[in-house]
């Protein structure tokens, strides 16, 4: 029986690998990012899924199934700088500061953790519309 198709519709996939999904939880009828991920990762997803911090998507379900951990996260309403800097251009030195302040805070948090975000870069930060960034 595979949990993941028993509790989740896919509605999208962010990867062509298919490891990044938009799923609609069919019990608690809600949008989630389901992201595959190598078994191995498993103690970081359980420290991760311990951080309460508004930079940081919340996790809310962790399944190991079929020699892999699936984690289950909030989807946020947001661009990826990335896109923002392809579709929009520039930001101003005002909201460019406010977006750094809030990275190195992040990573402040996550260093205190014993964790490094490897892979920082724009299309991993999100911004959202009143301009919070999620480190994702």
């Amino acid at each position: 029986m595979n949990p993941i198709e028993n509790l989740y519709d896919e509605i999208d996939t962010y990867k062509k690998d298919g490891s990044v999904r938009l799923v609609y939880d069919k019990i608690g009828q809600q949008v989630f990012i389901l992201k595959r991920r190598d078994l191995h990762k498993r103690q970081l997803y359980l420290t991760l899924k311990k951080i309460q911090s508004r930079f940081l998507p919340e996790i809310y379900r962790l399944i190991e199934f079929d020699g892999y951990l699936y984690v289950v996260e909030e989807s946020i309403n947001g661009k990826t700088l990335a896109e923002i800097f392809e579709y929009e251009g520039n930001f101003s030195e005002n909201l460019a500061t406010k977006i750094l302040l809030q990275v190195c805070e992040c990573l402040k948090d996550l260093h205190r953790r014993k964790i490094v975000h490897r892979d920082l870069k724009p299309s991993n930060i999100m911004l959202t519309r009143d301009h919070q960034i999620k480190l994702i």
